[in-house]
């Protein structure tokens, strides 16, 4: 599998992830019935991450008509993408204590956090 395959591979997985979580959150709703602001949060949160991936998965192919660095070309996506998830995660620890809100996973939660 070349490079480019994979990561046309990587943004169609996201892209799926992402119509995933809205039917889920879909299903899950009941009528009548109004969404938690945890239940909001976390599927912004999963349908931003997953347009990240999308974007640092096609960003390579617009820095290859710019440079020829495969420094620059690899790195700016990752950095990039890095830079998001971690802000991402800093913004949900914030808004979670703020607000209360309880780890579905507490216990695999720590060794995420640890890695991210």
């Amino acid at each position: 599998m070349t490079p480019e395959d994979a990561l046309f591979s990587i943004a169609e997985i996201s892209i799926g992830l992402a119509g995933f979580s809205g039917l889920v959150a879909a299903f899950v709703q009941h009528e009548g019935q109004s969404w938690r602001l945890d239940q909001k949060t976390r599927i912004v949160l999963l349908i931003v991450l997953s347009f990240g991936v999308i974007v640092s998965a096609l960003t390579p192919y617009a820095l290859s008509g710019i440079s020829s660095s495969p420094a620059l070309i690899w790195g700016v996506p990752l950095v990039a993408f890095s830079v998001l998830c971690i802000g991402l995660l800093i913004f949900w620890a914030v808004l979670s204590r703020r607000h209360g809100f309880k780890l579905l996973f507490p216990v695999t939660s720590i060794p995420i956090l640890l890695v991210a």
